[in-house]
This record gives structure tokens, C-alpha cells and sequence, in this order.
């Protein structure tokens, strides 16, 4: 029999506090892998968001869907609290309530879209003001992408900036460049 077990507590302090037992706790611990929460990982969220429309268009026989730009950059800036278990929830009631072939901010519940305050959005529960500039900084360039079509000069003019700069800025927060 193997057993895999995931908790968000440490489970260290917690056999040191005496809530944990300590026996159970080195039965557990034989090969362990610890991950980061979402929000420590925000270049994760939309390959993983993206993954789940697939799985979750798969499971319900719905024809394929897509995520819309502005609603990537507000699921990235987004501080996921739940985990993966919360954004894979939430993509698979976008999958069911949307209508169309795009799911779009409309879609989104309030809270996570703040009437376009991408900036509030983004910078919400960041811990560091480098980790905040950043965040604003790839939620500003994906709403750009989707409102200008997806055309560079147009994306770095919208931004106020160069294309050289646009094309750096890509490169540092790995945006991969829509087709």
C-alpha cells in the first residue's frame, strides 16, 4: 500500500507543539516533496489554467475553449489563497457558466475582477515591491495583448514604451508571445 498525503501546516511544528503524532509523522515522511503555493509561482498559473479548460471542456463533452488575455493577466495577479485546488475550481466553473468559445472577464467573479483595476489586482497581497512591479507589470502587458490584437508596436504604444523594451520586459517575465 502507498499512501500520499499533502497539507499546507509544518507538520515539524506541529509534532513539536504535540498536535501531530510523531510516529505518523515518520511513517509519512519517507520521500517528501514540498511546493510552493500558487501565489509564489505565478508563471505556473496560466499554463495550469489552461490545462484545466482542456481537461475540464474534455470532461463535460464541451467543444474546446480559451482563456482570454485580460482574463490571464487577472488570474496571474490574482493571490490564490486556495491553491491549485482554488484556481482549478474556478476554471471549471468559468468551462460550465461561459458562453461562447472565450471565456472572458465578464465571466470572472468579482473578486477576482475588480472593474479593471488590474493594478489593485496585481499588486494585492504581494510581498515584495519587486514581486508587486513585476505582477503589475505582466498584468498590464497581457491586457495590452488583448486589447490591441496582439500586435507588438501597438502592445508597447499602449504601454507607452519601446518595442525593445516591450521585447525585453517578455523576455524577464517569460511571456510567450500570442500566435
Amino acid at each position: 500500500m502507498r499512501i500520499v498525503a499533502a497539507t499546507s501546516r509544518r507538520l515539524e511544528e506541529a509534532v513539536a507543539a504535540g498536535d501531530f503524532r510523531e510516529d505518523l509523522f515518520f511513517r509519512l515522511s519517507v520521500v517528501r516533496v514540498d511546493v510552493p503555493a500558487l501565489a509564489a509561482r505565478p508563471e505556473d498559473v496560466v499554463p495550469l489554467a489552461r490545462a484545466f479548460v482542456r481537461r475540464h471542456c474534455a470532461a463535460g463533452g464541451l467543444p474546446d475553449k480559451r482563456l482570454d488575455a485580460e482574463v490571464e493577466a487577472l488570474l496571474v495577479a490574482h493571490a490564490w489563497p486556495g491553491n491549485v485546488r482554488e484556481l482549478e475550481n474556478l476554471v471549471e466553473r468559468l468551462v460550465i457558466l461561459s458562453e461562447g468559445d472565450t471565456i472572458t472577464p465578464a465571466d470572472l467573479p468579482l473578486d477576482l475582477w475588480t472593474g479593471g483595476d488590474v493594478a489593485a489586482a496585481a499588486t494585492a497581497r504581494a510581498d515584495t515591491l519587486q514581486e508587486a512591479v513585476e505582477r503589475l507589470e505582466r498584468a498590464m502587458i497581457l491586457r495590452a495583448i488583448a486589447r490591441t490584437g496582439a500586435v507588438k508596436t501597438a502592445v508597447a504604444d499602449a504601454l507607452g514604451i519601446s518595442r525593445v523594451t516591450l521585447d525585453k520586459k517578455l523576455k524577464r517575465l517569460a511571456i510567450d508571445w500570442p500566435r
